[in-house]
């Protein structure tokens, strides 16, 4: 979501995200009703992520 960075999350659309992410609005919408869902998913993502390195940092450890 580099696009976000230089814009600012607030005028952030559904449409740049579908465009950032090469899929329609439509497509977009199907599985996520807002913006709002979309970053929500993209945050939760990003901490299992993080947890993830975690964990297998420490299990190298």
């Amino acid at each position: 979501m580099s696009f976000a960075t230089s814009t600012g999350l607030a005028s952030v659309s559904m449409s740049d995200i579908a465009r950032e992410a090469e899929i329609s609005p439509a497509t977009a919408y199907r599985h996520f009703a807002s913006v709002e869902e979309v970053l929500v998913a993209y945050r939760y993502g990003i901490g299992e992520r993080l947890r993830s390195s975690a964990t297998s940092r420490r299990a190298k450890a």
